[in-house]
């Protein structure tokens, strides 16, 4: 330790004479850039948060230049600096309510030469956004504390001592980019870059090794086949990180490098742990709230220590989840289902908004629908009972966005349903569908969900059609009668195997059966008459009908017609319109 603070004031004094200076700033540059033009969607950070009060913070927002607004937070940029952000008294940690933080994350290019990293940390400091570690002569210490643990510049010490130096009352989750082997990181059981967690500021989390000490890991993550790419590496690549508080169990789980920097879709985590906070280490008065931040430092070695927030704790927690549903059985499809081309499907996204000291705002929904999912039409629906049909005139390339209402404790749920169908095109080979991520990006929150993949069989080689109206006359007249409780709707239906208009004969029209919705509600099923005329009605209650624009779905076709205009029935898809429908029985 003497010999590193030795060092580094050598340095600061040629950097003052400025003979290093352009040297280091060159190369901060290069990164700096680098990272800043990879840079991942993320949140502006507003005033959510407050710089530690003490001389040389090195912490500050910037822009990064994305067309979003997406801003990050630089803690580190050079040598010997140590930078703190923390959250106002306002944006506060509930400790008695669930909380997920969102993050990417970036720790410079240099993996065998980065230093020393930085902290998530949660406190309750007397000093609240001035806390950070210092040494016994009161300067703020850098290097291996990463701005939050004790400093360890007395080999006579006591643990005690150690901890009493570092930020009190806290947890804290390291992201550790250099070895300390001959004190702090002696008995970590990796070498180079880690992950782990314990208390800055109880005794109990460094340990004795005679003339120094050691930090006790909880938690650990490494990255066994490459330890010194688990978080610095030399392709400027940003590391994802998520933690999810369980306030009945006070656990922290945290996923790292769970998420495709290029994508900003989910993937498997390099690693996943759970650590059981105590409480009375971290809010020792039981105010049941925490202050929450980031921290960071640099030594004799130095990095960019950047982060960009997705989803902030305390401010809005939100969650969301993605499935698809055969409507025809109302089972959901499980990943690694098969199902056959035809089926009538429904995704669903459904947006959370648990908790928070503000409401999410702001949300634009990019939904990303599976491969060969034919779409009819969709709506959204609020908890406070407010509905509204979507236009999917402007989909493309599978792609529906939507503007989704603030979501607060009053209406916390939105749920976006996408009514539609399985497609294949060929009769003789499966389509594998991927999963398919969408996202759900507020002022204050982005998310995001997936749905299943799975697997669509080949298509029956009967293609039914299915026409409201005198199709093939050269009219455009639909059969809509008003009744006292609603709306008949009469039509036929025509078929071809593999387009050839003769096979028609082969089936007789009482062996289909036609499974009706109306704006996403099942009606019961319907059977085509026998004979030449193949007809079929259904009979609409006006109480499923709602006002504006209603959508009828027969198995994945669709008409479109007012409530307040069933006396004009020739707005009702007069031109005719086709679908696949269920058939009772196969003919190959």
């Amino acid at each position: 330790m003497k010999l590193k603070r030795l060092l580094i004031g050598g340095i600061g004094m040629l950097m003052a004479l400025g003979l290093v200076s352009q040297v280091l700033v060159a190369h901060a540059d290069a990164d700096y850039d680098k990272a800043k033009a990879n840079a991942p969607q993320g949140l502006p950070l507003s005033n959510y948060f407050k710089f530690g009060d003490f001389a040389g913070n090195s912490a500050k927002v910037v822009d990064t230049g994305r067309s979003d607004g997406t801003q990050m937070v630089q803690l580190t940029d050079a040598k010997a600096e140590v930078g703190t952000i923390w959250t106002g008294d306002d944006y506060a940690l509930d400790l008695n309510k669930n909380a997920t933080a969102s993050m990417w994350m970036y720790f410079g290019n240099y993996p065998v030469d980065a230093g020393d990293g930085m902290a998530f940390v949660i406190q309750n400091d007397t000093r609240g956004v001035n806390a950070v570690s210092r040494a016994s002569d009161g300067t703020v210490g850098n290097g291996q504390t990463l701005g939050v643990w004790g400093v360890d510049d007395d080999p006579k010490g006591t643990a005690a001592q150690i901890a009493s130096r570092g930020i009190q009352n806290s947890w804290a989750l390291e992201f550790d980019t250099y070895l300390n082997s001959n004190n702090f990181d002696l008995r970590t059981g990796v070498a180079k870059q880690h992950i782990a967690s314990n208390y800055p500021g109880y005794a109990g989390s460094y340990g004795s090794g005679g003339d120094f000490f050691y930090l006790n890991h909880n938690g650990l993550m490494k990255n066994s086949s490459d330890p010194n790419y688990l978080l610095s590496s030399r392709d400027n690549t940003w590391k994802h990180l998520t933690l999810k508080w369980d306030a009945a169990a006070s656990t922290i789980t945290y996923a790292f490098n769970d998420k495709n920097p290029a994508t900003g879709d989910a993937k498997t985590a390099t690693g996943t742990q759970t650590v059981t906070i105590d409480r009375s280490k971290i809010d020792p008065n039981g105010t049941g709230k925490a202050r929450w931040g980031f921290t960071g430092s640099t030594g004799e070695l130095w990095e960019n220590n950047l982060v960009i927030f997705e989803q902030l704790p305390g401010i809005v927690n939100s969650s969301a989840t993605a499935t698809i549903t055969n409507t025809r059985t109302d089972k959901q499809i499980a990943t690694g289902d098969t199902i056959d081309a035809g089926t009538p499907l429904r995704a669903d996204y459904r947006l959370d908004y648990t908790s928070g000291s503000k409401s999410w705002t702001g949300i634009n929904a990019k939904i990303n629908l599976p491969n060969s999912f034919a779409t009819n039409y969709a709506k959204v629906t609020y908890a406070n009972g407010k509905t509204a049909l979507l236009d999917t005139s402007q989909l493309s390339d599978q792609v529906l966005t939507a503007a989704i209402d603030d979501l607060n404790t009053t209406n916390n749920v939105a749920t976006v349903s996408v009514y539609g169908s399985a497609t294949n095109s060929s009769t003789s080979s499966a389509v594998s569908v991927p999963a398919a991520t969408s996202h759900f990006n507020g002022s204050n929150a982005l998310t995001m969900a997936s749905t299943p993949a799975y697997t669509i069989n080949p298509r029956n080689s009967w293609q039914l059609g299915l026409y409201f109206g005198a199709v093939g006359t050269g009219t455009t007249t639909t059969s809509m009668t008003t009744t006292a409780d609603g709306v008949d709707l009469t039509g036929y239906f025509t078929f071809a195997q593999d387009n050839t208009p003769s096979s028609e004969a082969l089936i007789n029209g009482s062996a289909v059966d036609l499974y009706p919705s109306v704006n996403g509600k099942a009606l019961s099923s319907v059977k085509v008459s026998s004979g030449t005329s193949r007809e079929f009605s259904y009979h609409i209650a006006t109480a499923d009908l709602t006002s504006g624009e209603n959508y009828v779905t027969p198995d994945g076709g669709i008409c479109g017609f007012y409530r307040d205009r069933l006396f004009n029935p020739s707005y009702c898809n007069g031109d005719g319109w086709s679908a696949r429908v269920s058939i009772s029985q196969r003919h190959d």
